[in-house]
């Protein structure tokens, strides 16, 4: 950080620089690569998308390096929108979609934008004494294992979860698994190959089942031929206990670890998830609520 009386210039003479190293490390003499100052900004375009002209990555928003999650934040608009291209122009779906690229994409790009800015502020303390409190509280924060890890393994990162896009919104139910990407639990095929979920997804829409009878899983489904037909892929996943078995109109695995039990399906088994090509869960369909989502989800899925 360039301190109150001190220029660019000043701070990137060599030996400014090797008096720095000399401070805080045995590494006066080492090779210096790169001398520059620069700015960082936290920054968002007002708007993604005018036209046929959308932005994306450092061209919607601009994050502080102080998290790492620039570059992240850009994979994740590539994600969202390459899809909903893909689907618009391909396979006919409506361009509406296009239009829940900057709703889904903005708020958590700015989410860790802020989150950015928050760590910044905690490594650039800007006197002695605020750095001496805060080296204090994560030495006091190291000896107990649960906060020492929530830091370390950055578990304080926004979830990738949408308040408003495109998939169906579940009322004011908190928690709703709707809007939020689908988790990655091990599963075992019927040949026992130990895979992630991501393995056997396609590149398309899925439907997502847990039951220890595949044949009958998606029943419940088949009066209605808009979310059940050869364009949705099926995927069903048996517990634990149960040996996957190979199905000529699904794909079948085994929850090897307990993982999909336990982050999917924790609340209902008898749910079934459907997923967009980017792994986010456009709706969570059970008995009760199949009438109501017979009738919104032509909307949601190609047909």
């Amino acid at each position: 950080m360039v301190l109150p009386g001190e220029t660019d210039e000043q701070v990137i003479e060599e030996d400014f620089v090797r008096e720095l190293m000399d401070q805080y490390g045995p590494d006066r003499d080492a090779s210096i690569v790169r001398k520059q100052v620069y700015a960082f900004h936290a920054r968002k375009a007002a708007q993604w998308k005018v036209g046929r002209v959308f932005l994306l990555g450092d061209a919607a928003h601009l994050t502080p390096p102080f998290a790492g999650q620039g570059m992240n934040s850009g994979l994740r608009d590539s994600a969202n929108l390459a899809w909903k291209l893909a689907w618009v122009i391909k396979h006919g779906m409506s361009d509406k979609i296009l239009a829940t690229y900057e709703e889904e994409r903005m708020p958590h790009s700015w989410q860790l934008i802020e989150m950015a800015e928050m760590l910044g502020r905690i490594m650039m303390p800007k006197t002695m004494l605020r750095a001496t409190l805060i080296q204090g509280f994560f030495r006091l924060l190291g000896l107990y294992k649960p906060a020492r890890d929530y830091v370390t393994q950055m578990r304080y990162k926004p979830k990738p979860r949408f308040p408003s896009g495109w998939f169906v919104k579940n009322g004011s139910n908190k928690n709703s698994s709707t809007g939020l990407m689908i988790a990655q639990p091990c599963l075992e095929t019927p040949d026992r190959k130990q895979v992630l979920l991501d393995d056997i997804l396609q590149t398309g829409f899925c439907l997502v089942a847990y039951s220890d009878c595949p044949e009958s899983a998606f029943d419940m489904l088949k009066p209605y031929r808009a979310i059940y037909n050869d364009k949705i892929h099926r995927v069903c996943i048996t517990p634990r206990t149960w040996n996957p078995v190979e199905s000529p109109d699904l794909t079948v695995v085994r929850d090897y670890k307990d993982e999909a039990k336990k982050w999917i399906f924790n609340r209902s088994f008898s749910s079934i998830f459907l997923l967009r090509p980017d792994r986010y869960i456009v709706a969570e369909i059970t008995q009760k609520n199949l009438a109501s989502m017979a009738e919104i989800l032509p909307d949601y899925v190609p047909n």
